[in-house]
């Protein structure tokens, strides 16, 4: 292909090149992280997936960043 839709020529930049080989494949899978952001309430507890979880009480009417790694535990509140 030599010729745009247009029939003007393509310039050298424009012309495909040839395609690389993919790389492998991780051994170990990416990490799933969810994050969600959530209000803390005045008695300090924050809900999250149908839970109340208790956190500092410096914390009671502050939005905080929930995060999760898929599969594993509540890892860490971070107010925004």
């Amino acid at each position: 292909m030599t010729e745009n839709a247009h029939g003007r020529p393509l310039t050298p930049s424009a012309r495909p090149r040839p395609a690389e080989p993919l790389r492998a494949a991780p051994v170990a899978p990416y990490p799933v992280v969810l994050v969600e952001t959530r209000v803390v309430s005045r008695q300090a507890l924050v809900s999250y997936r149908g839970n109340r979880y208790s956190v500092p009480p410096e914390l009671a009417d502050v939005r905080v960043e929930v995060t999760q790694r898929l599969g594993g535990d509540l890892s860490a509140w971070a107010a925004i």
